[in-house]
């Protein structure tokens, strides 16, 4: 796996599921990833420990009785170059893709595949409009960050793919819809996460 599509995969998944805080007035630097999903928790840990110097600490937790997996790196210097130099801004409200996979669409790449993998749910069903009915497939991300799903949605572009988006309550969506499109996003970016290659390939195949 090409160095570049490592950087942009972690990237995707610390801005879908952690944060970056570098705060050199409280002395409080960490990179942080929790997810309840070991695969993805296994392959974020090995990309992390092939591509930094820099040790982290694990551990497991229990929250709503599941499983939660814990990454995080406390070292001020490493947490500055992903605050600074690789340009992180991460929240829920305001993440925005890092400066680090701009430009180079191997990294960007990876960053869609570790965002996708990461915070991405896949559905296909039969959609009634009237005495209209249709299959409906698609790939969604949901954020409070209108502008972060609107970077994605012009990275996706680049790819040939061309993502709805639209607001939702509180929320903004970004859907990868129809069979053309999901075929495409499988080709030219895909997931790493056993479980949604499965589920993109139901809904490929969906014939109901």
């Amino acid at each position: 796996m090409k160095k570049d599509f490592m950087i942009g995969y972690i990237s995707g998944v610390i801005c879908s599921k952690g944060f970056v805080i570098y705060n050199k007035k409280e002395s409080i630097y960490t990179i942080a990833f929790e997810t309840g999903n070991e695969e993805l928790y296994n392959i974020f840990t090995e990309m992390w420990g092939s591509l930094m110097k820099t040790g982290f600490k694990t551990y497991e937790k229990i929250y709503k009785k599941q499983k939660r997996f814990v990454f995080r790196v406390y070292d001020e210097k490493t947490v500055r170059r992903f605050f600074y130099r690789y340009g992180f801004r991460t929240g829920s409200h305001h993440w925005k893709i890092p400066k680090i996979v701009s430009g180079n669409k191997e990294s960007l790449r990876g960053f869609l595949s570790g965002l996708f993998d990461s915070g991405s749910y896949i559905r296909w069903k039969i959609r009634e409009r009237g005495k209209k009915k249709e299959k409906v497939r698609n790939i969604r991300i949901v954020s409070p960050c209108k502008r972060g799903l609107l970077a994605v949605k012009n990275a996706l572009t680049e790819f040939g793919i061309s993502p709805m988006s639209y607001s939702s309550g509180k929320n903004y969506c970004l859907d990868i819809e129809g069979k053309m499109k999901l075929e495409l996003f499988e080709m030219r970016i895909g997931f790493l996460l056993g479980i949604n290659k499965i589920r993109l390939q139901e809904a490929l195949s969906y014939k109901k």
